[in-house]
């Protein structure tokens, strides 16, 4: 009987160290970390809320209320900014931030737009399309060349990040000499469309 169990011993015990081995070294493997998905659409709200639940989210009372828009005013990198909503059937369907006639040099319009841009790539990482790689490079002397062409409206710049229920849209784009520059951020649900008649109102405001 003795024989037995010393023989016994002697199968189990190297068995058992292999595995306490087995088990310290797969333990020192990092641990494969999941991102997890994004707790909201824009800042602390997501697609298909009501105006109430919007205002509830906003520690300010709102500059604009109408039917369709709700307004806030506040600061990005100490500039002044508009914080904007959109609703569609009593639904938001798209936010934006929205630098419009803010700066007096228009220079800052590309500084702002690379800032942003940079901001944005850390968050999203690499963009679904980006147009304005030249903006990235661009040395300051050709600022003030770049933003006539643009504030004409002959060329605009664009990049776009993609998440699971949001585009996202960095844009700096240009009408005339007698508009605004606007540089904006905006967010747009993927789900719940814009109608007709929203567009229509959004191109008359430009």
């Amino acid at each position: 009987m003795k024989k037995i169990l010393l023989m016994i011993l002697v199968i189990i015990i190297p068995l058992t160290g292999n595995y306490n081995n087995a088990y310290a070294e797969k333990s020192k493997q990092p641990k494969k970390v999941v991102k997890k998905a994004e707790k909201f659409d824009f800042r602390k709200v997501r697609w298909g809320m009501n105006k109430s639940q919007i205002k509830a989210s906003e520690d300010k009372i709102p500059y604009l209320d109408s039917e369709d828009k709700l307004v806030y005013k506040d600061k990005m990198f100490e500039t002044d900014i508009s914080i904007n909503y959109y609703f569609d059937k009593e639904k938001l369907i798209k936010s934006e931030y929205l630098f419009d006639g803010t700066f007096t040099r228009g220079e800052d319009y590309i500084i702002y737009f690379r800032k942003i841009k940079k901001n944005l790539l850390d968050k999203y990482g690499k963009s679904f399309r980006d147009d304005s790689r030249e903006l990235d490079i661009m040395e300051k002397a050709h600022y003030t060349h770049v933003i006539d062409v643009i504030r004409r409206g002959e060329q605009s710049y664009e990049t776009i990040w993609s998440t699971p229920t949001t585009n996202v849209t960095l844009s700096l784009v240009g009408k005339d000499i007698f508009t605004s520059i606007r540089l904006f951020v905006a967010y747009n649900s993927k789900k719940l469309r814009e109608s007709d008649q929203i567009k229509e109102v959004e191109k008359s405001l430009f």
